[in-house]
């Protein structure tokens, strides 16, 4: 609750800078900015809070005695979950273009966040530690409406973005130990959402977007158990929900 108010506070503060109040500029009203002050390229910053949810599931397929892929014991299948929380700063440029009302967008974004590392029991056999990477960048195109009552441009939102997820195994005792290899799973994740922008003063927007992102993908980690190796088969389920509030500047 404590980051989404301060989340509350930095976006109120972007409006009112946002505004020709503050610069001083009597002679034009929001309201008379218009389609011809959205066009163009742009450069922006956003500040985004977003809920990360994560599931690993594993499947031991067992023991690979000297390369031989000899099995000594029955598959099993482990499922971990991680849920997350964070807010992040990300820089975009893109380019807007309208006909007559319809408009079309693309843009490149840059987030930086914090990264997230966690470390769960398996059931009280191993230790698996994720790490879910602060840093990702996404390429998205834009298609919407001018709706000139409401001074708003009003669009969806469809691309493609790209966040690291490291799993590693990591156990060691008396009787035990366990070290695995690093599982890196890349793949792009899908995004979705939807977005209003409207024109404030000049050359200078505000916007708002909220954007679901997803992804399925699999890979492999080796195991190394008391000298034995051990394969183990991840398959991961990625979801994520962001709202972004930010400030365009159109060149």
């Amino acid at each position: 609750m404590k980051k989404f108010g301060l989340l509350c506070s930095a976006l109120l503060c972007s409006a009112l800078l946002c505004s020709p109040v503050v610069y001083g500029d009597v002679s034009k009203q929001i309201g008379e900015y218009g389609v011809g002050d959205l066009s163009g390229v742009t450069v922006g910053i956003d500040l985004g809070y977003s809920h990360f949810s994560l599931k690993n599931e594993q499947y031991a397929k067992g023991y690979d005695l000297a390369g031989v892929g000899e099995s000594l014991f029955v598959d099993t299948s482990l499922l971990v979950k991680q849920k997350r929380c964070n807010t992040d700063v990300s820089v975009n440029v893109g380019y807007s273009h309208f006909h007559e009302k319809w408009y079309f967008g693309a843009s490149g974004e840059l987030s930086f966040g914090k990264n997230n590392k966690k470390s769960i029991v398996l059931d009280g056999i191993f230790p698996m530690k994720s790490k879910v990477s602060g840093f990702s960048g996404a390429f998205k195109l834009k298609g919407g409406y001018w709706f000139e009552d409401l001074n708003t441009v009003i669009y969806g939102i469809a691309g493609l973005k790209w966040r690291n997820v490291e799993v590693q195994y990591n156990y060691d005792d008396r009787i035990v130990s366990a070290t695995g290899s690093k599982a890196k799973l890349s793949t792009p994740l899908y995004t979705v959402g939807i977005g209003i922008e409207c024109p404030v003063y000049k050359k200078l927007s505000i916007s708002a977007e909220y954007e679901y992102t997803w992804r399925n993908s699999k890979d492999t980690s080796t195991v190394g158990i008391n000298g034995v190796s051990a394969r183990f088969y991840i398959k991961q389920r990625v979801k994520e929900h962001s709202f972004k509030i930010g400030v365009k500047y159109h060149i």
